[in-house]
């Protein structure tokens, strides 16, 4: 689980391997990687960017979840990033990213404190 502190310049970057195997890629088709981001601030406004990806994989799902399972955001980077979001409460956040799309391979992307 990676955790975010919205008072400093902080981001965090998920990509192949990174934080653990299997993260940042998509291994098989309708393959869903699912990340857990720890907010530590309530009403917290983060951005969240792709930054590369194997043709095509821009037009996977992308989608935020609360800890009570609320969608926050869901969309695809391909659709335009979802940019700033408002985290509403202090806690554990879902990201999951994939299942929509045949495209295979590897992909970034990070929350960041500040606009890129």
């Amino acid at each position: 689980m990676s955790t975010v502190n919205p008072l400093t310049s902080l981001s965090i970057r998920w990509s192949n391997g990174v934080p653990a195997a299997g993260a940042g890629n998509i291994e098989t088709i309708d393959d869903i990687d699912i990340y857990r981001l720890n907010v530590n601030k309530a009403n917290s406004n983060l951005y969240v960017t792709f930054y590369a990806g194997t043709d095509g994989l821009a037009y996977q799902d992308f989608v935020l979840l609360d800890s009570a399972g609320n969608e926050l955001s869901n969309s695809c980077f391909g659709c335009g990033e979802p940019g700033l979001i408002n985290f509403p409460q202090v806690g554990t956040y879902t990201i999951r990213f994939g299942g929509t799309d045949v495209t295979m391979g590897t992909y970034s992307f990070a929350v960041l404190s500040k606009a890129p």
